[in-house]
C-alpha cells in the first residue's frame, strides 16, 4: 500500500506541473494513468478518476472529465493507482495558474488546517466521529474569519451551537475519509462500534468506531 500510494503521489505531482489553461480534463486523467502504468507496470486504477476543474469541483464523484480547463479555475483531482490488488486514493486541489487568488487560498487553507488537525489528533482509542467533528470545527472557524458564517457571541459558544444544530454539514456534507485496502472503500465500517448516526453530515460517515 505504501508503494502504490507513493506512485500515486508522484503521478499527481506530474499532472499538477503539466496542467495549464486549454487542456482537456481527460488529458490530465490520461497523463496520470500513463505515469502510474509506466512506473508500476499496472494498468489498473483503484476507481474511476476524477479530474475536475471550475464548477465541476463541486460535484461529488464527478467522472465525466470532458471539459476544457480554463484560466483562473481551481482543479480538484481525486485519483489512485492499483497494484497487485492494493488501492491508493488521494485527492488534491490546486489553481490552474499555479497561483491562488485570495479567496481560493482562504478555502484551501481552511481544508488544509482541518486535515492537519485530524492528523495531529488521530491515535489509537480516538472515535472517528470526533475526528469528523474536529475537521468540521476548524472549517467553521475559518468560515467565521472569512465572514461567510456570522456569529453574535463568543466564538467557542457559537461553535458549540453550530455543532448541535449541524451547521457544519452545510459546508461539509460528506463524511471524513474511509477505510482503504484491497477495495477503495474497504470493509469494516459498522461491523463494530456505535450504529450509524442519523444527523446531517454524521450520517455520511463510513464508521463511528474507535481507531
Amino acid at each position: 500500500m505504501r508503494y502504490v500510494c507513493n506512485l500515486t503521489t508522484e503521478a499527481h505531482i506530474k499532472v499538477l506541473h503539466e496542467t495549464k489553461p486549454g487542456l482537456l480534463q481527460i488529458q490530465m486523467h490520461t497523463l496520470f494513468q500513463f505515469e502510474h502504468a509506466s512506473k508500476s507496470g499496472s494498468q489498473h486504477m483503484a476507481f474511476s478518476s476524477i479530474c475536475s476543474s471550475g464548477c465541476d469541483c463541486a460535484t461529488l464523484h464527478y467522472i465525466e472529465n470532458d471539459k476544457i480547463v480554463e484560466k483562473g479555475q481551481m482543479c480538484l483531482h481525486d485519483m489512485g493507482g492499483k497494484w497487485y490488488g492494493y488501492c491508493a486514493d488521494q485527492a488534491i486541489t490546486f489553481p490552474v495558474d499555479k497561483k491562488f487568488t485570495d479567496k481560493q487560498r482562504d478555502v484551501y487553507v481552511a481544508v488544509y488546517e482541518a486535515q492537519k488537525a485530524v492528523l495531529e489528533n488521530l491515535k489509537a482509542g480516538v472515535e472517528w466521529g470526533e475526528m469528523h467533528l474536529l475537521a468540521e470545527k476548524v472549517i467553521l472557524q475559518h468560515l467565521i474569519k472569512m465572514g461567510i458564517v456570522k456569529i453574535k457571541g463568543p466564538e467557542e459558544e457559537e461553535l458549540l451551537k453550530m455543532r448541535e444544530n449541524r451547521l457544519g454539514a452545510v459546508f461539509f456534507p460528506h463524511g471524513l475519509g474511509h477505510f482503504l485496502g484491497l477495495r477503495t472503500h474497504d470493509i469494516g465500517g459498522y461491523t463494530a462500534g456505535p450504529p450509524r448516526s442519523t444527523k446531517p453530515g454524521l450520517k455520511s460517515l463510513r464508521t463511528l468506531r474507535k481507531m
